[in-house]
């Protein structure tokens, strides 16, 4: 009965995690859809909205209102000494905390996982299956050395490696887990970007109407935001995630 039981758990999580990636990267496209198309607004509201603007964006600290640009001009040798300090060393910036677990069973289900999938170990001609394997590797050493025992055992299941023994720590987890991404897929389908994602070109422009009209923004003329909305958005691929530019610093490093 364990056994059936983690085999269930096991499989109800898998898809639980492959729906919430899924929603999660609509959320996330969709989120910089909205905030791409408010920049563009934002070159048409008056000063004295401009903050407003902002804060109602969720977009401070990436939209500068006019004043700040005239302090900002005022401060220019300031800004010049600023720049011109040391930069942070490469190993501050990626140093990372791991939270190897102390765990017995982990460290045993994690050993087994590595020997089956090791890309130095892999003679394997099929170079899509390998591929495949070495990203569970991956998965699987990044989920061990970070404590994260769900997603340990999950991805050691795709090698049909489980533990064991089974013990109501690992079932709990798992149900644990579950439960918690079943939360995270409910709040991805309540938030405003998976919201935005479903909308037409006319709930869109309503949208962005009230949104500034709610917040006190006396900004009102549709036809620019019509004009925005058929803006077509160059600098990234549909689904592809913002880029992550202290990650491409470091890489740029090595």
């Amino acid at each position: 009965m364990t056994n059936k039981k983690y085999d269930s758990l096991i499989t109800e999580l898998t898809s639980f995690i492959k729906k919430y990636d899924e929603l999660e990267a609509v959320r996330i496209d969709a989120e910089f859809d909205i905030k791409w198309r408010l920049i563009q607004l934002y070159k048409e509201v008056s000063e004295e909205d401009e903050q407003k603007f902002i804060d109602i964006a969720g977009m401070k600290g990436q939209l500068t209102t006019s004043s700040q640009k005239r302090e900002l001009i005022n401060r220019e040798e300031e800004i010049a000494r600023q720049q011109e300090a040391p930069e942070r060393g490469l190993s501050e910036l990626t140093q990372i905390e791991k939270k190897t677990t102390d765990k017995k069973w982990a460290k045993t289900l994690y050993r087994r996982a590595v020997r089956r999938c090791h890309p130095d170990t892999l003679k394997i001609a099929d170079d899509e299956y390998k591929l495949e394997l070495t990203n569970i590797y991956k998965c699987i050493t990044e989920s061990y050395e970070n404590d994260n025992l769900d997603i340990l055992m999950v991805e050691t299941y795709k090698l049909f490696i489980k533990p064991k023994d089974i013990i109501d720590e690992q079932i709990q987890i798992l149900k644990e887990s579950k439960n918690d991404y079943h939360t995270k897929i409910n709040n991805i389908l309540k938030s405003q970007g998976f919201a935005w994602s479903t909308f037409n070109d006319e709930m869109k422009e309503n949208f962005l109407i009230n949104l500034m009209k709610q917040h006190g923004v006396k900004f009102v003329d549709r036809s620019k935001v019509k004009d925005v909305l058929n803006r077509k958005i160059n600098n990234r691929k549909p689904g592809q995630k913002p880029k992550n530019r202290l990650r491409e610093r470091v890489k740029n490093k090595q």
